[in-house]
């Protein structure tokens, strides 16, 4: 079976510093992460895995805690290994419309990456919120699409509200040819952000991390809704690629449903379909 992970990240220095490798053990279950070097040990990471392609998205917590990922480096990284390795621009949402949109413009017409990544959660935002607004304008008008980090972050100032889907319906609405992807989409409301998929063409997920937590198995009750626009996400390296793989595997999915999940929504969003 193909796979395309559509939230990966490397985990040699110059990312890793964003994560802790025993985090996801502690809170998941999940086994402890281990470390690359280089690009190269990044790419043979996924060759082993069997991943054909992966989205690298960014993050930008800057205005949180000074911490963040390069975005010239995630272009970088595309540039060497364009069958690969698609970016999109990681934007700090806690720096304001004006700078959030300088961002984003370097990000997209500068950099050539191929969307953009905001966490507003950690902004003490919601998706919804109205700062938001001119950077969904923006990508929509780019046809750029956007990954929002959902789900329960355990940060501080972040509520759970923060990250339920009604807030992702709400842009949907308002921005209606903005591609939007929920990011860790399954939990916890597992079935109102499946609905928000379903009635909006324009909302995809991915389950990374949160697939297989309590009660998240449910979606996979009707394979054919599921699989409209569900994709497979990994959310390494803040767990194994391996472990969620398994995860994804207790969906049962089969036949085309199979297909779409692993791989074939993934290539089509990102127009790489052959």
């Amino acid at each position: 079976m193909r796979i395309v992970d559509v939230r990966c990240r490397p985990s040699y220095p110059g990312f890793r510093e964003l994560f802790r490798p025993s985090w996801a053990k502690e809170r998941l279950g999940a086994p402890i992460v281990e470390y690359v070097e280089s690009r190269e040990a990044f790419v043979a990471l996924l060759d082993a895995e069997g991943i054909e392609m992966c989205v690298v998205t960014g993050r930008d917590q800057t205005s949180r805690d000074g911490r963040g990922f390069k975005n010239a480096e995630i272009a970088a990284l595309a540039a060497a290994y364009p069958d690969r390795i698609i970016g999109m621009a990681g934007v700090d949402t806690g720096v304001g419309v004006r700078r959030m949109l300088a961002q984003a413009r370097e990000g997209l017409e500068q950099l050539a990456l191929e969307g953009l990544s905001i966490d507003p959660n950690l902004s003490g935002l919601t998706p919804s919120d109205p700062l938001l607004y001119p950077l969904y304008a923006y990508a929509e008008e780019r046809r750029a699409p956007v990954i929002i980090t959902m789900g329960p972050l355990p940060i501080p100032r972040s509520l759970t509200d923060m990250g339920l889907s009604h807030h992702v319906d709400r842009v949907a609405r308002d921005f209606p040819e903005l591609r939007i992807i929920m990011s860790h989409g399954v939990w916890p409301t597992p079935c109102e952000m499946l609905a928000c998929m379903w009635k909006n063409p324009n909302v995809y997920i991915e389950g990374s991390l949160y697939l297989g937590q309590p009660g998240t198995l449910v979606i996979a009750e009707n394979p054919t809704m599921l699989a409209e626009r569900f994709m497979f996400g990994s959310g390494y390296p803040v767990v194994p690629i391996g472990w969620m793989k398994a995860q994804y595997e207790k969906l049962g999915l089969t036949g085309e449903p199979a297909e779409r999940v692993w791989w074939r929504n993934a290539l089509t969003l990102f127009g790489r379909v052959k």
